[in-house]
């Protein structure tokens, strides 16, 4: 989650977002989540944690999901805050 957020906001911001596959990262995210909401570091990890739960989030943002908040990447938070 971490690294999706880190290299998806740096392709974001110099124009080369459309590098990532997209679906593989949203597959691999979703594969993080867990039943009582939010996201753990591992895809078998039963509990999440406020960190991988964050950055989950943050990523799927810059995927454009719709149920999550558009996101500034260059400040790492949501777009509305600016």
């Amino acid at each position: 989650r971490l690294h999706s957020f880190r290299i998806g906001g740096v392709l974001k911001m110099i124009g080369a977002y459309h590098l990532i596959d997209h679906g593989a990262l949203q597959e691999f995210l979703l594969t993080c989540q867990t039943c009582y909401g939010g996201f753990s570091k591992f895809p078998d990890d039963e509990l999440p944690d406020i960190y991988h739960s964050y950055y989950g989030l943050a990523a799927l943002s810059l995927l454009g999901e719709e149920e999550v908040e558009p996101l500034c990447a260059e400040l790492g938070i949501i777009a509305a805050a600016l």
